[in-house]
């Protein structure tokens, strides 16, 4: 017997995923995944900047993830694009640990992740 996909299997499947992670030297952090809405707002973000003439340099767009996926708790996003500019301007040396959180937190949650600390449970 086939299942009805209905608006509440929607909110289940595709529900955002949040979990708090260990950063080294850092300290615990709060991350979800970027949903289809905020994806489509970064990307039309980036292209509006290209159409008033401001490339965004590659450090810059870098730390978009930073912005998109770091949250003060669940519901709270830690940034907003307009800390895009100064947060590009902080040392990548010491951001690389953040980075390196979000990606293995996004490997995770597609699966890719081979193990590894970070809890990606949905909360």
């Amino acid at each position: 017997m086939t299942t009805t996909i209905t608006k509440e299997t929607f909110k289940t499947k595709a529900k955002a995923r949040y979990a708090e992670v260990d950063v080294e030297g850092w300290g615990r952090l709060g991350l979800r995944t970027v949903n289809p809405v905020l994806q489509s707002q970064r990307i039309g973000w980036i292209f509006e900047q290209k159409e008033q003439g401001n490339e965004l340099p590659y450090h810059q767009q870098i730390v978009i993830g930073i912005v998109d996926q770091c949250m003060v708790d669940e519901a709270t996003p830690m940034f907003t694009f307009e800390d895009i500019e100064w947060l590009a301007e902080l040392d990548a040396a010491q951001l690389k640990g953040i980075m390196e959180a979000i990606n293995n937190f996004n490997d995770a949650v597609e699966g890719k992740s081979e193990g590894g600390s970070s809890d990606t449970s949905e909360s």
